[in-house]
């Protein structure tokens, strides 16, 4: 008789959706059903199957935070961010 010890992790909602997403993407595959039966099974919402991230360009601001906070070495979090809206 083995003992085995269940470990249970928290799952995010994101990650939730990410892996039903996954699920659905896969039964639609092996099984060849339609996309609205597929996540009507699978419980997930059509639209966020069909959903595509828009890339985000950050660099000018990354580099921008890089700069205020070389000149101003001591200054946290908060006051970069309230220099760099009042540079705009």
């Amino acid at each position: 008789m083995s003992s085995a010890i269940a470990v249970t992790v928290p799952i995010s909602p994101e990650m939730l959706s990410a892996l039903a997403t996954l699920a659905s993407i896969h039964t639609r595959q092996k099984l060849a059903t339609s996309e609205r039966r597929t996540c009507r099974v699978v419980g997930v919402a059509r639209s966020s199957l069909q959903y595509r991230p828009a890339p985000r360009d950050d660099d000018a601001l990354r580099l921008a935070i890089i700069r205020l906070a070389k000149q101003y070495g001591r200054y946290g979090y908060r006051k970069i961010t309230e220099l760099l809206h009042i540079e705009g």
